[in-house]
C-alpha cells in the first residue's frame, strides 16, 4: 500500500515540476467551493415536486479547489471530503482526497490527467452531520464507525472530444476513469454533454446550461464499499451564471450518479479577479 502511495505522489510530482513554469504565469488564481447531497434541503415544502433522497450512503459531499489557467490549460488543486452512512448495516465512514489534475487542449480532444492521495476511516463525518440535524430539527444518525482504517492514491484521467460545435452550442462525447488504490472505488465513465453558452450585452452576466447523459462503472475494492456503488445510466442538468465575470453560482442535479438511482442536489459557488472561468460538470462527480 506504502508503495501505490508513494508511486502517486511521484507521479503528481512529475506533472507539477514540469509545467510550473506555466503555473508561474498565472497570477489570478480562482477559488470553488461545491456542495452536494442526495436529501433535498426542503423536502417537506417540495415533497412530490422533486425526487427525494435517501439520505443515506454518500449522503453529503463538499469539494474546494484553487485552479489556475485558461480554456486552453488548467492547473487545479482539490480537496474532497465526503460522509457515507449505512442504516442497513450499521455502521458510517468518512472520505478525504487530495489531488492535482491538468486539463489541457488538442484541438478538438481536451483531456485532463492528475493524481493524490485518499483517506478512509472516522474523520468528523458524524459530528458534523448530527450537529446539522439538530440545527434541522432531524433525528441525529446514531452508527457507529468502520474498524477498518485505509489510506491510499489515485490516479485519473479524462478526455473529451468535440463532437459538433455550433454557434453557442458543443456536444461533446467523454470518457473518464478514476484508478484507487487500497481506500476507494475504481471507475469508468462514458457519456456525451450538452453545452448552451449565453452572453448579455447590456447586463454584466453570462453562463450555460449542461445536460449530461452516460453510464457509471464502479469496480469495489472491499465489501465496505458494496452497499455505496454501484452501476447503471447518469443522467444530470448544471445551470450556470457568472456575474461582473468575478463571482460564479453553479446549481446542479444528478440521477443515478453513484449506480444506487438516488438522486443528488448540488450549488458551486466561485470567484476570480478577472475571467472567471465556468464551473465544469465532471468537476463535481466523486473525484
Amino acid at each position: 500500500m506504502y508503495k501505490s502511495i508513494l508511486a502517486v505522489i511521484l507521479f503528481g510530482s512529475l506533472f507539477i515540476n514540469a509545467n510550473c513554469s506555466d503555473v508561474r504565469v498565472h497570477k489570478n488564481p480562482q477559488f470553488s467551493f461545491s456542495y452536494w447531497n442526495d436529501n433535498f434541503g426542503y423536502q417537506k415544502q417540495l415533497e412530490g415536486i422533486v425526487p427525494l433522497g435517501d439520505d443515506d450512503f454518500m449522503t453529503a459531499s463538499w469539494r474546494l479547489e484553487v485552479g489556475l489557467g485558461d480554456d486552453k490549460l488548467w492547473h487545479s488543486l482539490e480537496l474532497y471530503y465526503a460522509i457515507f452512512t449505512n442504516r442497513m448495516e450499521n455502521n458510517r465512514f468518512d472520505l478525504v482526497a487530495g489531488r492535482y489534475t491538468r486539463e489541457f487542449r488538442r484541438g478538438p480532444w481536451l483531456f485532463k490527467i492528475g493524481g493524490g492521495l485518499l483517506l478512509r476511516g472516522s474523520l468528523g463525518g458524524a459530528w458534523l452531520q448530527n450537529h446539522f440535524h439538530t440545527l434541522q430539527g432531524y433525528t441525529e444518525v446514531d452508527l457507529p464507525y468502520i474498524s477498518r482504517k485505509r489510506a491510499g492514491g489515485l490516479l485519473y484521467a479524462r478526455a473529451a472530444y468535440d463532437v459538433l460545435t455550433y454557434k453557442n452550442n458543443t456536444i461533446q462525447a467523454y470518457t473518464t476513469t478514476a484508478l484507487r488504490l487500497g481506500a476507494g472505488p475504481t471507475n469508468l465513465r462514458v457519456g456525451v454533454e450538452w453545452m448552451r453558452f449565453f452572453s448579455t450585452d447590456n447586463l454584466p452576466l453570462r453562463g450555460s446550461v449542461t445536460l449530461r447523459l452516460g453510464y457509471a462503472h464502479y469496480l469495489l475494492p472491499s465489501a465496505v464499499m458494496e452497499p455505496h456503488f454501484n452501476h447503471g445510466p447518469v443522467a444530470g442538468i448544471q445551470v450556470e451564471s457568472v456575474y461582473q465575470d468575478r463571482f460564479g453560482l453553479a446549481l446542479w442535479f444528478t440521477e443515478n450518479q453513484y449506480g444506487l438511482s438516488d438522486p443528488h442536489y448540488g450549488i458551486t459557488v466561485s470567484y476570480r479577479n478577472k475571467g472567471l472561468r465556468l464551473p465544469r460538470f465532471h468537476s463535481v462527480m466523486f473525484p
